[in-house]
C-alpha cells in the first residue's frame, strides 16, 4: 500500500502542473488543425486526467486542512483562539446606517437602532 501511495499520490502538485500543460499543448494543436479527430481524441483524455488528478489534489489539500484542525483546533492552544478572533471578526456588523442615512459605527448605537427598528417593526406588545 505504501508503495502505490508513494508513486501514484506523491508530487501530487507536479503532476496537476504536467497534465494541465499537456492539455494546453493538445488545444494548441487543435486550434493549429481543428479537423484533427486523433488529437480531439487526446485531448479529451488529456482533460479527464487532468480533471481527476485536480480532484485528487484538492481533496489531498482538503484532508490535510482537516488534520490540521483536528490535531490543533480542539485544544485552547494560539491557533483555536485566533481561528475564533477571525471568524469573530468575519461575523460582525461595523457599520449601520439608520432610516435618515446617518452612518452608526459605535456598537451601543448599533444595538439601539437594530432594537428599535423590530420594535418598529413588530410593535411594542408583540415584543413583551
Amino acid at each position: 500500500m505504501k508503495e502505490w501511495a508513494k508513486a501514484n499520490c506523491s508530487k501530487l502538485h507536479e503532476k496537476v502542473m504536467l497534465a494541465f500543460t499537456q492539455l494546453e499543448d493538445l488545444q494548441k494543436q487543435i486550434q493549429r488543425n481543428p479537423t484533427n479527430v486523433q488529437l480531439c481524441r487526446l485531448e479529451r483524455k488529456a482533460l479527464r486526467k487532468y480533471c481527476n488528478l485536480a480532484a485528487a489534489e484538492r481533496n489531498q489539500v482538503r484532508q490535510k486542512a482537516g488534520c490540521d484542525w483536528l490535531s490543533m483546533g480542539d485544544r485552547p492552544s494560539a491557533f483555536f483562539h485566533h481561528a475564533v478572533k477571525e471568524r469573530k471578526g468575519r461575523k460582525a456588523i461595523r457599520i449601520l446606517e439608520d432610516n435618515q442615512g446617518n452612518k452608526l459605527n459605535t456598537e451601543a448605537a448599533i444595538v439601539t437602532e437594530i432594537t428599535s427598528y423590530f420594535r418598529n417593526l413588530f410593535g411594542e406588545d408583540d415584543l413583551e
